[in-house]
């Protein structure tokens, strides 16, 4: 009797785990959160158009982060070939600027 009794709540805890996950991995982005995703892949489209990568300007470091968390999960590695050549030109334009990390402003 016990046997079956844990049996049955071993089952029915695992189908409620099951259908936990399943509407928990389903769900829809809010349209907040689809127009945020719009929105930064029209600006990274917007940089990439304009070559915002290879110029020194104040949206280097921006870009580069918006580029490079794009997919969070994959981050550089799941870039194409084109952006990660963007990632690394705009990483070299941030390092050449004078107002990386404000060293340009910094006197000893």
């Amino acid at each position: 009797m016990t046997r079956r009794i844990l049996t049955r709540w071993l089952a029915g805890a695992t189908a409620a785990g099951m259908v936990f996950m399943a509407t928990a991995s389903a769900q829809e982005l809010t349209p907040f959160e689809a127009d945020v995703n719009a929105a930064i892949d029209d600006g990274l489209d917007y940089m990439r158009t304009n070559n915002w990568f290879t110029v020194v300007n104040n949206g280097n470091g921006l870009g580069l982060l918006a580029l490079l968390e794009k997919d969070a999960d994959k981050g550089y590695i799941g870039l194409d070939a084109a952006d990660k050549l963007r990632a690394r030109q705009g990483a070299c334009m941030m390092l050449a600027s004078g107002t990386f990390g404000a060293r340009g402003g910094f006197y000893a």
